[in-house]
């Protein structure tokens, strides 16, 4: 249950990957304005898990651990609930929040109900469900976020936390807290120069390739579109059919003016015959796409006139 606790978190952070296109066009927002919604996962779950392994350490371990998954399935079920950006952005760095109280509580649980010799295979097994989320829950997470709404994908994730919790209820045994090192102690590491140093390239070369792995199913689409493949990005945003919208109203527009002009022009006893035909043609064309509705015809003694309904 504890590894399948894990499973559930690193499904969610890299989830959003696979459905990154979807979410923009659902709060029609940029895709790095998506993306976002990574970052703040991403930062509450890295700077605040010392932080929150240090205040919930002397708590009953089964307490922790039944809390994080608690409030973590509340944080996705916001996400997956239709709601503003700046909500959602709110629910995402809850989740990563709680996530950071979950992992540190089940690897030192893991841990404590085995042996001594036995710790690394216990920590191998929770961690597991880290690495296990890269290779197979994305994937499944954005599979099921592709059958409709994207927000399908975070049910899938609280409904897999959802089977964590009821696990540790039922199957964990109680172990307690200890007093064991406060926030300083455990940031003291970073003073040495060579620990710092080694934290800060690992920091930056996960943090390339995590901003690939966050935007490569947008650049992916983007290349297959160049190659002539179609992919699905989800629907037209409501600013790129806004713009569809007054761009076919506009040119509307241009057509009834370029074809009234005419009609007067037609009309007029000094036209010169070439101009009228040209008119007529494209006016005969447009009325034939129905951009305009059939126009009336000049007799000698009556000139062609427009009704209301027709008036520019």
């Amino acid at each position: 249950m504890l590894a399948l606790g894990t499973f559930a978190i690193g499904t969610d952070a890299y989830v959003i990957a696979g459905i990154l296109s979807r979410v923009a066009n659902s709060f029609d927002v940029t895709v790095s304005a998506a993306g976002q919604l990574v970052t703040v996962y991403a930062l509450a779950y890295g700077l605040l898990t010392p932080v929150m392994a240090a205040l919930t350490e002397p708590w009953p371990r089964r307490r922790v651990l039944w809390f994080g998954l608690a409030v973590f399935i509340a944080g996705n079920v916001l996400t997956a609930v239709p709601s503003s950006f700046a909500l959602t952005l709110a629910s995402r760095a809850v989740a990563g929040l709680v996530a950071a109280v979950f992992t540190p509580a089940a690897s030192a649980t893991a841990a404590a109900l085995v042996a001594p010799e036995q710790r690394g295979r216990a920590l191998g097994v929770v961690l597991a469900g880290l690495s296990g989320a890269t290779a197979l829950g994305a994937p499944l997470g954005t599979l099921v976020g592709s059958f409709g709404d994207w927000r399908l994908a975070l049910w899938f994730v609280a409904a897999l936390a959802t089977l964590a919790a009821l696990g540790v209820f039922a199957l964990l045994p109680e172990v307690a807290g200890s007093l064991g090192l406060r926030l300083r102690a455990r940031l003291a590491p970073l003073a040495d120069g060579r620990v710092a140093s080694v934290l800060a390239a690992t920091t930056i070369g996960m943090s390339g390739v995590f901003l690939v792995y966050t935007y490569v199913s947008v650049v992916a689409c983007a290349s297959g579109r160049r190659l002539g493949t179609e992919c699905e990005v989800g629907e037209p945003s409501v600013s790129t059919r806004r713009i569809a919208q007054v761009a076919a109203i506009e040119l509307d527009l241009r057509r009834r003016r370029a074809a009234r002009g005419c009609l007067v022009t037609e009309s007029s006893r000094t036209a010169n015959s070439v101009f009228r035909r040209r008119c007529t043609s494209n006016r005969r064309r447009l009325t034939r796409a129905r951009v305009l509705p059939a126009m009336p015809r000049a007799t000698s003694n009556h000139p062609p006139t427009w009704s209301n309904d027709n008036a520019i």
